[in-house]
């Protein structure tokens, strides 16, 4: 399989028949291996090696299974690395050690080939996803926080540039321009460090208050987008109203659906929200 190809796994066990019938699995699919016979081996070939998933006995002499899942959840440069217990031990609390440790799943010897191909599949492309999605969450926050400051930088002088009485009628139109782009980048990078605060699941701090208030404040802030299309926006919403919220993301999420309901509407239109 293709998605094979570039995956590593690691074997550890010190049972040395173990290891050959591991081995003659691997040998039918693309996938680099190694093996080490013990924990401490385990975790001096990780760094070098960089195993995608590790195939590991629990009893072995010196440090065990559930030793060497430890050691592994605990370096954050391992954090992707899934491990399978391959083991003899099929009782159910020696199972939940084994989660406890950090272990992603557990198979029991003597083990079905298939089965066992099967959860490596899964996992490593499991593995792949949650690595994709880390970066991901990376890049959204390093965008958010280089593009902070230039913007700034940009939206800032433009107030200066405005009050320059020399400026003609066309230099103003490349100032607005130029300002129109800047807040809807600056937008973007709010949007994106909020959806970064998300996916990092900060704690919610809901209060109560009345919708209508917010609702008012919002409308207010559109006002001149109202009055440019010659929209009427009625709010039944009765005032009495309270909700318990939190307001920061519940305010963005109104203003962009009230926003986009000026935006989208023809001209002159009556806008109700209720």
């Amino acid at each position: 399989m293709s998605s094979q190809t570039s995956s590593r796994i690691l074997i550890v066990d010190d049972d040395p028949i173990n290891v050959d019938i591991l081995e003659e699995m691997l040998e039918e699919t693309n996938f680099i291996w190694a093996s080490v016979s013990s924990g401490n081996d385990a975790l001096e070939r990780i760094p070098t090696f960089r195993p995608d998933l590790i195939l590991l006995d629990i009893m072995m002499p010196g440090m065990d299974g559930y030793e060497v899942c430890r050691a592994v959840r605990s370096d954050p440069s391992s954090q992707f690395i899934k491990i399978i217990l391959v083991t003899g031990k099929g009782l159910i609390s020696e199972r939940l050690t084994g989660y406890e440790a950090g272990a992603d799943d557990y198979l029991v010897k003597p083990f079905n080939t298939q089965e066992l191909l099967a959860k490596i599949n899964v996992f490593l492309q499991l593995g792949r996803m949650e690595e994709i999605d880390t970066l991901r969450s990376d890049l959204l926050a390093l965008i958010s926080h280089e593009t902070r400051t230039p913007l700034n930088g940009i939206l800032g002088p433009l107030e200066i540039l405005r009050m320059e009485p020399h400026l003609s009628e066309e230099g103003m139109s490349y100032i607005d321009m130029i300002e129109r782009c800047g807040k809807q980048l600056l937008t973007f990078v709010q949007k994106t460090s909020l959806l970064c605060d998300l996916r990092r699941g900060d704690p919610l701090a809901p209060r109560s208050d009345t919708l209508r208030t917010h609702l008012d404040q919002i409308r207010e802030e559109l006002s001149e987008k109202i009055e440019e299309k010659g929209i009427t926006m009625t709010l039944e919403v009765p005032k009495t109203i309270t909700i318990q919220a939190e307001w920061n993301l519940l305010d963005m999420l109104l203003k962009t659906v009230m926003g986009n309901a000026v935006r989208f509407s023809p001209e002159s239109e009556m806008v109700t929200l209720s």
